[in-house]
């Protein structure tokens, strides 16, 4: 059997290196130009993906939500190049669109009457929104629209239908929007 003889500990202390306030300065200016490098070269090579909504079958909800007992409101036909993204069924029938020109629209339905205007403008369009002069417009729904502009540029028509208060508004230009409620209806649809 052979025995091993104990290894000694290195007694001696680490090498180190020099270091100092010039040094370190130098690495975190290294360190800063690497990173803003590679966010350069990331924003270079990468696509920014455009997010664009997938338009929805507004009419086919429009149907059930007819089938189901509701009057609700609705454009028979949408301006060339607009798109439904969004309808919402509950205490108020939400229709949400695009213009050709990518602008926001909603049309926005309370099923409970009894609704304020001012709290349904506050919430939907803007607390600082301002009423404006009321409109004709020629529509199958009402024939005198009251207008809502809030600083931000975007405006709003309300008319009571049935009882209802009804709001189209968005940040598309106000002759986008008269377009639209000049569209309103509640006929009924056939089933599809």
């Amino acid at each position: 059997m052979t025995q091993t003889q104990p290894q000694e500990e290195p007694t001696g202390t680490a090498a180190r290196y020099k270091r100092s306030f010039g040094g370190l300065v130098g690495s975190m200016i290294v360190l800063v130009l690497l990173v803003g490098a590679f966010v350069v070269l990331r924003s270079l090579i990468r696509d920014d993906p455009e997010v664009h909504p997938e338009p929805v079958d507004y009419l086919g909800t429009v149907r059930l939500a007819q089938a189901a007992g509701l009057d609700v409101v609705y454009p028979a036909e949408l301006p060339r190049g607009w798109e439904a993204t969004n309808v919402e069924s509950g205490e108020v029938w939400t229709i949400s669109l695009l213009t050709d020109a990518g602008r926001y629209v909603s049309l926005r339905q309370v099923l409970e009457p009894g609704t304020d205007l001012d709290e349904l403008v506050a919430t939907y369009v803007d607390e600082e929104a301002s009423e404006g002069d009321a409109v004709a417009i020629d529509s199958d729904l009402a024939g005198e629209w009251r207008t809502f502009a809030d600083p931000d540029g975007d405006t709003a028509y309300a008319a009571q239908v049935g009882g209802e208060w009804l709001l189209v508004f968005g940040s598309a230009p106000p002759a986008d929007l008269e377009q639209l409620v000049t569209e309103l209806t509640q006929a009924p649809l056939e089933r599809g």
